[in-house]
């Protein structure tokens, strides 16, 4: 069984700002080999349009660095459906992190 993050924009957006104290725990998690994680296509407006509007070329390069370390999926119905589910999850371990093959019993939490 592999365990694999998926990443929001925020996410990545806070770990894009130096010292940002919500980035820096996700920062941590690009020290690892590539790829790190996987994100769907739509995380490409999300984030790069502002900073590529707003001229902000050291946050368009530290965004692109994030991005070019994930597996972009495309947007589809199953990454849609995928979305939906995590994004209606109340079990934050449940947002970020994607266990796959799926197991077949649910995993205990902590409380």
């Amino acid at each position: 069984m592999t365990t694999l993050i998926a990443f929001d924009s925020d996410v990545l957006i806070y770990a894009a700002s130096p010292g940002h104290p919500l980035g820096q725990p996700v920062t941590r998690l690009f020290t690892g080999p590539s790829p790190v994680g996987i994100g769907s296509v739509l995380l490409l407006p999300e984030i790069l349009t502002k900073p590529t509007r707003g001229n902000s070329d050291t946050e368009l390069r530290a965004l692109a660095s994030l991005l070019s370390r994930l597996t972009l999926l495309p947007f589809n119905e199953p990454t849609a459906r995928l979305g939906l589910t995590l994004g209606q999850s109340t079990d934050f371990a449940q947002l970020i992190r994607l266990t796959w093959p799926p197991p077949s019993k649910p995993e205990p939490t902590c409380s």
